[in-house]
């Protein structure tokens, strides 16, 4: 069994690879994500082999965990607890419900770095997910990929960028400051 605790790779999320810009690959960013994170377990939720993730476990020691989109799929089927998690345009495919579970339930419980690759839908797209579903359950879209075709978007949840410092909470912003941590009612 893994440890819980989330592993401190030195990598500031949200900075090194992270600019909600449009890239040209999914594939390279895959690559990127993979290089700053350095994960030695790797959770990959979809029906596609990820050509980055295949290069990368060839080149680094990463144990990699494949499970295929399946309307059943089950969260007791994940044993660990893991370093990142891929998630692949197929998730979108199944019902909302038993995707938005299967999301929170890898969030809460298996790992604390999730990338998301789905379509979301625009005036004329039609898909399920829209990028509120996404903001609501915690992610943040990190990436776009343009096509003729397609247009993708990654979002992620990074437990380190999840919650962000408070800065109200220090003696700055209190009445009498000299008293702050002083006294308690």
């Amino acid at each position: 069994m893994r440890n819980s605790e989330p592993r401190n790779n030195n990598c500031k999320p949200g900075k090194d690879f992270v600019n909600d810009s449009i890239h040209s690959s999914p594939d390279a960013f895959v690559s990127q994500i993979l290089q700053a994170r350095a994960p030695q377990s790797v959770l990959l939720v979809g029906n596609q082999d990820l050509p980055a993730l295949n290069t990368h476990s060839q080149t680094n020691a990463v144990e990699i965990t494949h499970h295929p989109i399946a309307d059943n799929l089950q969260l007791q089927q994940l044993s660990s607890r893991y370093d990142l998690c891929l998630i692949t345009p197929e998730f979108s495919q199944l019902p909302k419900q038993t995707a938005t579970q299967l999301l929170a339930g890898i969030r809460n419980r298996y790992c604390h770095h999730i990338y998301v690759f789905t379509q979301v839908s625009a005036g004329d797209q039609q898909t399920q997910w829209r990028e509120g579903d996404f903001f609501g359950l915690g992610l943040k879209r990190i990436a776009r990929f343009e096509s003729e075709a397609i247009s993708l978007h990654c979002f992620a949840y990074e437990i380190e960028s999840y919650i962000k410092k408070r800065d109200w909470n220090n003696s700055k912003y209190w009445a009498n400051p000299e008293n702050f941590g002083k006294y308690w009612w």
